[in-house]
């Protein structure tokens, strides 16, 4: 028998503090870009119908799909869970998927936090970014969570949280508010606060 649910019990409350402040921060030092940017600039090449391995005997196969990288296809520490595109977003003005990581690294490296993929279906090429919380001061901390599914609406993009609630990123500002805590993403050369480039400290491959 299935009762009605209290409404009540599932209301989501903001409580930002002053890392609104930080997100700000730390956007207006790496400088804005839209989501044609950072696919200009990506860094990477997916493979269309690429590693039908990881198939197995699943049929029918999907009609289309693109496989990531080797390097990213053979990492132990990023997982791949959440799937979105600019269809959902209706107002991205480019085509673009964007798939969400989590980090789980064996001892003892350290936590590197969840991170979003930027994937061009017209050019396969892809750019990893790191979605960090934030701080007045303009630095920035791994946001430690189970990035699982996500979605795009708008200039947002929404990847939840089994523990805090939906994390919430725009897309035009690099800010976001995930739970309790604000955040930003961000690309760059060698450490996820600079600006554009080649993203190591991203991608944790």
């Amino acid at each position: 028998m299935m009762l009605p649910a209290d409404k009540g019990a599932f209301t989501l409350r903001r409580a930002t503090g002053t890392l609104a402040e930080g997100a700000d921060k730390l956007a207006a030092d790496l400088g804005a870009a839209s989501v044609e940017a950072v696919l200009a600039q990506a860094n990477r090449k997916a493979v269309r119908k690429g590693a039908p391995a990881a198939f197995g005997a699943m049929r029918p196969r999907p009609h289309e799909w693109y496989a990531f990288d080797e390097k990213d296809n053979d990492t132990p520490d990023w997982y791949p869970q959440g799937l979105t595109c600019s269809e959902d977003a209706g107002s991205a003005g480019v085509p673009a998927f964007v798939a969400s990581w989590y980090f789980k690294p064996l001892p003892p490296v350290a936590e590197r936090g969840i991170r979003v993929t930027f994937l061009s279906p017209q050019t396969l090429r892809y750019q990893h970014a790191l979605l960090v919380e934030a701080r007045p001061d303009g630095s920035y901390t791994p946001i430690n969570i189970h990035a699982g599914g996500i979605a795009w609406y708008g200039e947002h993009l929404y990847v939840a949280d089994t523990k805090r609630g939906p994390c919430a990123s725009s897309t035009s500002a690099r800010s976001s508010t995930c739970g309790r805590s604000r955040a930003t993403w961000a690309t760059g050369r060698g450490s996820a606060g600079r600006r554009a480039g080649s993203t190591p400290s991203a991608t944790g491959t």
